[in-house]
């Protein structure tokens, strides 16, 4: 998958997120959507150390790209099941 930064992505910031990228997906099991959910993230300047809900772990650290997407997904999904009962 190729990584393609937005145009107002300066390029010292675009270098120190793909390196934090790179770094990423080798310690992070991910599925290919995730990966591509991932790499618009980035390619927008965001860093993969936070989310697009700016959810946090119960540490109150916010929590990286993945595991902020999947908590929520499943509170999403906990909330429609929870309100069909």
């Amino acid at each position: 998958m190729r990584l393609r930064f937005a145009k107002e992505v300066p390029m010292e910031q675009r270098q120190f997120l793909r390196r934090s990228l790179n770094d990423y997906e080798r310690r992070t099991q991910m599925s290919d959507a995730e990966r591509e959910e991932l790499y618009a993230w980035v390619s927008a300047g965001n860093d993969v150390c936070s989310n697009p809900g700016n959810l946090a772990s119960e540490s109150g650290c916010e929590m990286d790209f993945i595991s902020g997407i999947r908590a929520d997904a499943e509170r999403f999904a906990e909330h429609d099941v929870t309100m069909y009962i």
